[in-house]
């Protein structure tokens, strides 16, 4: 039951994302807003492998939005055990 109670911020942040249009990519802060946790969480997290690969766009580090959706719907497996495949990809 506490898993449940622990995953509930994480799928209001997912339910929010999808009603509203935005960027394909996000920022560290906006992911960890997402996942209902700090910036700085989200970074140490990185770092020790436990969210989906970033993406390096010039010299800014993005998380692509639709992969960390599907990641917390997955039940935010570690890096190495998390593969994605785009919608359209699977269509396909």
């Amino acid at each position: 039951m506490s898993q449940a109670l622990d995953q509930a911020p994480a799928l209001e942040a997912v339910r929010v994302a999808r009603a509203a249009p935005t960027a394909l990519v996000l920022s560290d802060a906006q992911a960890a807003t997402m996942m209902g946790c700090s910036r700085s969480h989200w970074r140490s997290m990185d770092r020790l492998g436990q969210v989906p690969a970033s993406v390096k766009l010039g010299r800014s580090t993005k998380w692509r939005r639709d992969e960390v959706i599907d990641w917390l719907n997955a039940g935010c497996p570690p890096r190495h055990q998390w593969r994605w495949r785009p919608k359209a990809a699977r269509s396909a």
